[in-house]
């Protein structure tokens, strides 16, 4: 729902506009790589109900492959509701359901699936033995692995010597390093935490302030062009999946955080999440236009 504000607790607010589609961050990621040209496969559960048909369906329109999606009948299909406010900033509450019912075997069914992946991501709105586990297992196979830590939780520190790229925001960031990233020295401070942990490529989004990264080589700020946003739903699962896409390319890193950075930008001018997800063409006319200004 999108309105003039958010409502405070007991208050009831009326909305401007109702949107109701297929989302959450595994299924913005896959969507907006496939939307961008990538080949996708999509390792999930889903409820026995209209919500999992509806994913379903909307999977098999964007090409992505469904061979890895589970569905448990006891279970809901996961499923989040949004608040926007009118300068485009949004308040979720996510209710896991079906997602919650995946485990470290469901992996291991999926291995013929993933072993010729280039690149796998994982994100924390689904049970967090099967991220652990399959980040280390990936790994293993030699496939590159990115996780996007939301929503914040604790992570078994091990996991993050098997991680090539780790995407929190500036709010997740804090959760996991202890340091509040309130700028952008902050943000580098955690950045170079995680890199002392053993992760190897770090990016810290800022929303409109901007992207660090961090590794070995490279120890950047990147800036944003700036947009009037409409809407913020899914910027940072489209930065995810257009970054993955790049890197599948075989793009290097820094532009291919670059690429993101204007698939982001261009997808918070459009409400909703599945009608924001650029197209290739679309990013790279709007990278142009931002450029010409």
């Amino acid at each position: 729902m999108k309105g003039r504000r958010f409502p405070t607790v007991g208050e009831t607010v009326a909305a401007d506009t109702f949107i109701s589609e297929a989302g959450g961050k595994g299924t913005n990621q896959a969507l907006a790589a496939a939307r961008l040209g990538s080949e996708v496969a999509i390792i999930g559960c889903v409820g026995d109900d209209i919500y999992g048909q509806s994913v379903r369906q909307t999977y098999r329109e964007f090409g992505v492959n469904t061979t890895g999606l589970r569905t448990d009948r006891s279970a809901c299909t996961g499923a989040a509701f949004v608040l926007i406010n009118r300068e485009g900033k949004n308040m979720i509450m996510m209710a896991p359901g079906a997602n919650f019912r995946f485990t470290p075997n469901d992996f291991d069914k999926n291995v013929p699936l993933i072993k010729n992946s280039s690149i796998i991501g994982f994100q924390l709105e689904i049970n967090q033995d099967f991220v652990e586990y399959g980040i280390k297992k990936a790994h293993t196979l030699g496939i590159k692995t990115l996780l996007d830590p939301a929503p914040a939780g604790p992570i078994d520190p091990s996991v993050y010597a098997y991680l090539d790229f780790i995407k929190p925001n500036e709010t997740e960031a804090a959760f996991l390093t202890g340091i509040s990233v309130t700028d952008r020295d902050s943000a580098f401070q955690a950045a170079q935490w995680f890199f002392d942990q053993g992760v190897k490529n770090t990016i810290i989004t800022l929303g409109e302030n901007g992207v660090i990264v961090l590794n070995r080589e490279i120890r950047k700020h990147i800036i944003p062009p700036k947009v009037e946003a409409l809407d913020s739903t899914a910027a940072g699962d489209i930065f995810c999946g257009a970054l993955m896409h790049c890197l599948a390319e075989g793009m290097d890193f820094e532009p291919s955080v670059q690429f993101a950075v204007y698939a982001s930008a261009r997808s918070v001018l459009t409400l909703g999440a599945i009608n924001a997800m650029p197209a290739r063409q679309e990013v790279l006319e709007f990278r142009n236009q931002c450029n010409k200004q």
